[in-house]
């Protein structure tokens, strides 16, 4: 069996965890933000409080996200290291998908 190149391996998790509109929200939310609320992050969402939360919490297994306690809150913050390494392995795999398919 041919192993998958390590650009796939990489990518194929990362995509799972963005595969939801609500969780590509998410990070557009956060990516305009230092840092929110949960509760602030899940009134932008069409979703309740708890679903908005499974959300943030396979986004955070990702690590995508950060959270921190805030009080009895929770604050989150875009996890940029994983962002930075997001866009390189996507800009890598676009790359290879010009040079090798346009003509």
């Amino acid at each position: 069996m041919e192993k998958y190149d390590h650009l796939v391996t990489e990518l194929a998790p990362l995509f799972s965890s963005l595969a939801h509109p609500a969780r590509l929200q998410i990070i557009l939310y956060l990516s305009k933000l230092e840092e929110a609320l949960a509760g602030d992050i899940s009134s932008q969402l069409p979703l309740c409080r708890s679903t908005t939360s499974e959300h943030m919490s396979k986004l955070k297994a990702a690590g995508l996200i950060h959270c921190t306690p805030e009080g009895i809150c929770l604050k989150y913050r875009l996890n940029s290291k994983k962002i930075s390494v997001i866009v390189g392995l996507l800009k890598e795999l676009t790359d290879q998908i010009q040079t090798k398919h346009i003509t």
